[in-house]
């Protein structure tokens, strides 16, 4: 289907963009604009509108990181702020994805969101990352930073916008953990982060299939809550939006289900080393595996 610029995207996906707007600061373009209130919480919140619009991560990771009991909208603009000093550009996610719906680009979720990062990143540099985007997990409810156990009770708490917004960020996490984990294994320095990148390095080395030892710590939970970001998206309480049907579902829902289905995640199970070690085989070298 031949996809229309996107400001002639469908009221749904329009709407969705907004939210994600509120997920980063994107320079001078105001995204956080709001009237500033002279005493707690909302001039919080409207400092750190202001400090997240200007790329001033540090100073909301200072100004809520030390809190307790944070409303929704500050561990949302908290969890942007560890995501924007990690470097992600959700924008940029979005525009991919759109992209994916218009003929002859068919780009992987893996690629994507690697991709926004660069080509490769030091060890270094790449876990610092990984840790980053696990603190915003952390903010959004995830539980303890690398902790299996976190959401093994399944229990999805927030509003549908913060489900989506931590599906989307365990997406990141997820897929960044797992290039961490090639590069390792498999001695990748620097570590690439696309399967392009991946399959370059792996040729030099002689080496034409990926069989992982283990999955990333905490796979699992990163996969539940990309999930759970898909089933907020047709929760019906999206600024209101009427509840979505089959025919109305959006760029986000394609690409994370797609993502999901292909990494062998059903809902009902683990993904371990060999069914990682499938996905990543196919993606990297389509034609043998």
């Amino acid at each position: 289907m031949k996809r229309k610029p996107l400001a002639a995207f469908g009221s749904f996906f329009i709407a969705i963009l907004a939210i994600l707007l509120l997920l980063q600061g994107c320079g001078d373009t105001n995204l956080f604009e709001g009237i500033a209130d002279d005493s707690g919480q909302e001039a919080r919140i409207e400092q750190a509108r202001q400090d997240l619009n200007s790329g001033n991560f540090d100073a909301v990771i200072a100004t809520l990181g030390g809190r307790s009991n944070l409303s929704d909208q500050e561990r949302r603009y908290l969890a942007s702020a560890y995501i924007g000093k990690a470097g992600f550009d959700t924008l940029k996610l979005l525009d991919e994805f759109a992209k994916n719906d218009e003929g002859g680009h068919d780009v992987d979720t893996f690629d994507i969101i690697g991709g926004i990062f660069g080509e490769n990143l030091t060890e270094e540099d790449l876990n610092n990352k990984v840790s980053l985007v696990a603190q915003a997990l952390v903010v959004l409810g995830a539980g303890s930073v690398n902790t299996q156990s976190r959401l093994r009770a399944r229990s999805y708490s927030g509003s549908d916008d913060l489900r989506l917004q931590r599906g989307i960020y365990a997406a990141i996490h997820g897929i960044l953990s797992i290039s961490l984990a090639i590069g390792r294994q498999y001695n990748l320095m620097p570590i690439p982060l696309t399967a392009n990148g991946i399959k370059q390095a792996l040729d030099a080395k002689g080496i034409n299939k990926i069989e992982l030892s283990s999955v990333p710590p905490g796979l699992d939970d990163d996969l539940w809550m990309v999930q759970d970001g898909v089933n907020a998206l047709s929760g019906g309480n999206l600024i209101g939006i009427e509840e979505v049907g089959d025919n109305n579902k959006n760029d986000i829902d394609r690409e994370f289900s797609k993502f999901l289905k292909d990494i062998g995640f059903s809902g009902d199970n683990s993904v371990d080393s060999t069914d990682l070690s499938n996905y990543l085989n196919h993606l990297i070298w389509p034609n043998i595996y």
